[in-house]
């Protein structure tokens, strides 16, 4: 009995070191430097770099729902659409179009399971018109919004970030724009989101010093 409880004490001090997630710089995540500009001011800013036709973004969406819904007052989470080559830019414009439209948070899942789940196009402006249409928005406000200059500018924009991120692929999430964790090199969304969380409350620390 003594060599039992001795053994437990023993390996007391293991078992509560894997309870503590640890997560190392290199590794798990990679520092941002220099630091990339935020969008948003005074929380700490949870970015999503994604793209429709991608089949990795479409099976971690639903991580990713779960976890925004249990996200704290202090963070705030965004999308950002990858553009990483010109034939990137068109679904960059539709998800920029949805969100001048007021529509990003209704059309995200119905563009994604249109690609994923029915295997359609959408190479042209044409087919994302047709999808929206389908779902209330009139052709004449999508083809307004989608070709219109704040559009051309947000795309502008999400190119020149994805350059400051440092980006190789999607999806990737940026931690206040110092920590990029690469999805491709984890293996496991559900690690994704816990490496996540783990440099939220890193950052959250720091701001407390």
């Amino acid at each position: 009995m003594k060599k039992f409880l001795s053994l437990l004490l023993l390996l007391f001090p293991l078992i509560g070191f894997a309870d503590d997630a640890e997560f190392y710089d290199g590794i798990h995540y990679t520092e941002i430097n220099p630091v990339a500009p935020l969008t948003n001011t005074g929380k700490i800013e949870v970015v999503e770099v994604f793209w429709y036709a991608c089949p990795h973004c479409f099976r971690f969406e639903p991580h990713v729902t779960k976890w925004k819904a249990t996200l704290a007052d202090d963070v705030v989470f965004e999308r950002i659409p990858g553009v990483l080559s010109k034939h990137w830019i068109l679904l960059a414009k539709v998800f920029y179009a949805a969100n001048i439209l007021g529509v990003e948070e209704k059309m995200t899942p119905i563009i994604f399971n249109n690609i994923h789940q029915h295997n359609a196009r959408m190479n042209k402006i044409k087919d994302a018109e047709a999808l929206f249409v389908a779902n209330g928005v009139s052709a004449e406000d999508f083809n307004q919004a989608i070709k219109s200059f704040a559009v051309n500018t947000k795309v502008g924009q999400a190119k020149s970030l994805n350059k400051r991120y440092g980006l190789s692929g999607v999806p990737t999430i940026i931690v206040d724009g110092r920590y990029r964790v690469d999805s491709g090199a984890i293996g496991s969304f559900e690690k994704v989101i816990e490496i996540t969380d783990f440099l939220v409350n890193m950052v959250r620390e720091s701001r407390l010093k």
